[in-house]
């Protein structure tokens, strides 16, 4: 018997999780058995969830929230000890959805429920940082900063707007961190920078931002550090990103490894991000995990 869990958020979409779970079910039940409904009402709901999935074998997972929603399931999926994971399926009813515009699933809730194929998928690296598991990016400078300030009422009502106020606001700022980099236990790299970003793939959000050739799913962490934060350069940054040629700005070192470390220097408490949530602050240890996850695609 072929069966369906649909982890819901009910605040997504300003608070209709339940209806999206539903029209969900309704195109569920033409392809499973069985379709259970899972509400999240506290922190690690979704990661219990899954895990659940995991052990009572599901066939799928099917996500409706935003980043962290997503990410607490698919914690659950690669922490489980189960050796056939259920295949997860992604609906945008958060603010930002990154892992869903990687995938070019639809925006508009509804179409992505039309849209998704039940019968292909693709499979994702993910990675870790201190042991959690995260999909798509971790960052420090402005980024965390401006994303705590984002009240939960700015979220639901101007969605990634509020984000990008926040962000333009931080950027008048001129913060370095002095930062201790080792990569793969062999390479160490000491200095000042104004940002770090740690992406799963070569592709941050919808752009590749690399011009080099690489699959999205290549088995690396791809690390980029920004040596210079005034405004100018970060105008200059999201051109060449759109360009998908950050590999040649002269004010980013780009580079690849499958282990990160990340120290500071100084006694300042650094805070950092990943997937649009502040996570732990520094030290902290990144890890690829190679082919972990399986995503439902497109017709």
């Amino acid at each position: 018997m072929k069966k369906a869990m649909i982890i819901y958020n009910p605040t997504s979409g300003n608070e209709s999780g339940e209806d999206y779970a539903n029209k969900l079910r309704e195109r569920l039940i033409d392809y499973y058995e069985n379709v259970e409904m899972k509400e999240t009402k506290k922190e690690k709901d979704a990661t219990n969830f899954a895990i659940e999935a995991c052990e009572k074998s599901f066939d799928s997972v099917f996500s409706i929230g935003g980043d962290g929603t997503v990410n607490e399931i698919v914690n659950g999926l690669v922490k489980s000890d189960t050796k056939d994971k259920p295949i997860l399926g992604v609906i945008p009813g958060g603010t930002f959805n990154g892992l869903a515009r990687v995938l070019k699933i639809p925006q508009n809730v509804y179409t992505a429920i039309d849209e998704l194929d039940f019968s292909k998928y693709e499979v994702l690296d993910v990675a870790s940082t201190n042991g959690d598991i995260f999909t798509l990016n971790f960052n420090i400078g402005d980024i965390p900063e401006s994303l705590q300030s984002v009240s939960i009422e700015d979220k639901t009502n101007f969605a990634v707007l509020s984000y990008v106020v926040n962000a333009i606001k931080q950027s008048t700022k001129n913060t370095h961190h002095n930062l201790r980099i080792t990569l793969d236990d062999d390479r160490v790299l000491e200095g000042k920078f104004s940002h770090l970003v740690v992406t799963t793939s070569s592709t941050l959000d919808e752009f590749d931002f690399v011009e080099e050739d690489v699959k999205r799913t290549d088995g690396n962490l791809h690390l980029l550090l920004f040596k210079d934060s005034n405004f100018i350069s970060k105008l200059s940054l999201i051109g060449d990103m759109i360009k998908g040629d950050v590999d040649n700005n002269e004010e980013i070192d780009y580079m690849k490894a499958k282990k990160i470390k990340i120290e500071t220097l100084d006694d300042e408490k650094v805070k950092t991000g990943v997937d649009g949530d502040i996570s732990h602050n520094l030290p902290v240890e990144l890890e690829i995990i190679e082919k972990a996850i399986k995503v439902y695609t497109l017709k």
